[in-house]
């Protein structure tokens, strides 16, 4: 496959010169993502953090878009590092070629980290074609939603008076520190180990510590 002639960027784009220049960009872009996910993560805590006086509900403004972005920034970095999906029908053969040497690439690097939340295809799956997910999720009978919201439990809005279910759609339960998204419970404190431990495996970026 060509490759480009030349590359400038604002970061330093190649780090591994054992992996084509297309690969380190893609990668990079892993790393900002990484990067993001460790740092809305921090900033949602903040924002939980900013009005203790209100009990069992976090009305910060901030709180729906960065719930939203931690939500794309995982299903990026996820998507670039651990997709091991079969090739797809829109999926050229030189980007599957490099998708699957990439990924040998980044297990190699990872060999001994333990992950199972970035590495999660039905997770990855909701987050990335969330589109599709909500168009049949939302179908559903008799289902109150709670969309990207905080709340301190996730037994704090209930209906079921009514005959409706609570669901949820990118919502943090802050007393057990859990991102709720459709039928995936995903830990925060897990999600950003990984992203930490990942960046540091792959990119040789120091630790960020809770």
């Amino acid at each position: 496959m060509a490759e480009p002639a030349a590359l400038w960027s604002l970061r330093a784009v190649v780090f591994d010169k054992s992996i084509s220049p297309t690969q380190n960009v893609i990668l990079c872009h892993a790393w900002v993502a990484l990067d993001a996910i460790i740092n809305r993560i921090d900033h949602l805590r903040e924002l939980v953090a900013a009005h203790p006086n209100f009990i069992d509900f976090h009305p910060h403004p901030e709180i729906p878009s960065t719930l939203s972005d931690l939500a794309f920034q995982q299903g990026l970095a996820s998507t670039i590092l651990f997709n091991d999906a079969p090739r797809g029908q829109r999926e050229s053969s030189a980007a599957y070629k490099l998708r699957l040497s990439r990924l040998a690439y980044v297990r190699q690097k990872c060999a001994n980290i333990p992950i199972s939340v970035l590495t999660n295809r039905q997770i990855r799956n909701s987050l990335v074609h969330i589109d599709e997910y909500l168009v049949r999720e939302m179908a559903k009978p008799k289902t109150g939603w709670l969309v990207d919201s905080a709340i301190a439990r996730r037994d704090q809005f209930t209906a079921a008076q009514h005959g409706i279910d609570v669901a949820f759609c990118r919502a943090y339960i802050s007393s057990e520190d859990v991102l709720i998204h459709f039928d995936n419970e995903i830990s925060l404190i897990e999600l950003r180990r990984e992203a930490n431990e990942v960046r540091e495996a792959i990119y040789g970026a120091p630790r960020t510590l809770p």
